[in-house]
């Protein structure tokens, strides 16, 4: 339990961490991580894929970025991915459509994409925060990008979600001095303990903190 008294993002933190790992029983073959940042999921993939390559626009993670690219014009062949992966980029990129018509292209016929998105959380990395999404607006992208939906859960219920964003603004108002910041994990630390059983207990998938989703692309 103490950990969520040491991070104010626990529950964002684990639900995400969950999703991926049941999630990649779906990934095989050649793996590309769009938007990979520091890569932090890779290690859950270990022994089900023949490799794993991360694309990123931002170098200050250079060394996990394999390929420097916007996530919107990738400079990958056609058809030539087995995997794609992409946690918590879509909110980010300025059209989710040219997003996920973009993977498609990459995508072998038959492959997977593994995709986690967000439908609760406040404004981060601005300006460069547009969109939040409901299941229904994940499922829309991938009919008209010829995504067979696998899978589709949320990261959480109703509860979780409350307490989540309850802890992240106790933290963030004392985050710039030391002694507040401590005082602030009695309050955000039992919150989200609480939160989490109140999940496991009366779960409400209308309120998330996200989703995690895996589609395939039509061999058509």
């Amino acid at each position: 339990m103490l950990k969520y008294f040491r991070s104010p993002v626990q529950l964002e933190k684990e639900s995400i961490f969950l999703a991926m790992q049941k999630a990649s029983k779906f990934a095989k073959g050649n793996v590309l991580d769009v938007g990979c940042g520091e890569k932090p999921y890779a290690h859950l993939f270990a022994g089900k894929i023949t490799s794993y390559l991360g694309t990123d626009i931002d170098l200050g993670n250079s060394k996990h970025v394999d390929i420097c690219a916007d996530s919107l014009t990738l400079p990958i062949k056609t058809s030539s991915v087995d995997t794609v992966v992409s946690n918590q980029v879509i909110e980010h990129v300025k059209s989710p459509e040219v997003f996920l018509k973009e993977i498609t292209r990459i995508l072998r016929p038959g492959g997977t994409l593994i995709i986690t998105a967000p439908q609760l959380w406040c404004l981060h990395e601005k300006p460069h925060d547009y969109y939040r999404f409901t299941r229904y607006a994940l499922e829309l992208l991938c009919v008209t990008n010829r995504l067979q939906v696998i899978s589709l859960e949320e990261r959480y219920g109703a509860f979780a979600a409350i307490a989540q964003m309850f802890a992240l603004m106790v933290y963030l108002p004392n985050s710039q001095k030391r002694w507040r910041t401590h005082l602030s994990r009695l309050l955000f630390g039992p919150v989200q303990i609480i939160g989490f059983v109140l999940d496991k207990m009366f779960f409400n998938p209308d309120l998330t903190l996200g989703y995690v989703l895996v589609a395939k692309k039509s061999v058509q």
